[in-house]
């Protein structure tokens, strides 16, 4: 698909200058820039690992940590 994109001159002129130092067409610089782009915001769910992750076997009860807090009669606001 073609398609036209209007930059700013300040971006134009670094995406020239990236171009010509890297030596990689404008174009090339561009699709990857938007691919990047897309598969950034295209991330809307945990990753695997997070989702399958089953907690720490040892780790306390809430209960448990709560249990040495002293409540305070003190009015703090």
């Amino acid at each position: 698909m073609n398609m036209n994109i209007y930059l700013e001159d300040q971006l134009a002129k670094k995406l020239v200058t990236f171009a010509e130092k890297l030596h990689r067409k404008k174009n090339a610089i561009v699709r990857e820039a938007i691919k990047d782009w897309i598969d950034k915001h295209s991330r809307q769910k945990w990753p695997d690992s997070v989702l399958q992750f089953k907690g720490i076997e040892d780790f306390p009860d809430i209960e448990e940590l709560r249990k040495d807090v002293v409540n305070s009669d003190k009015k703090l606001f």
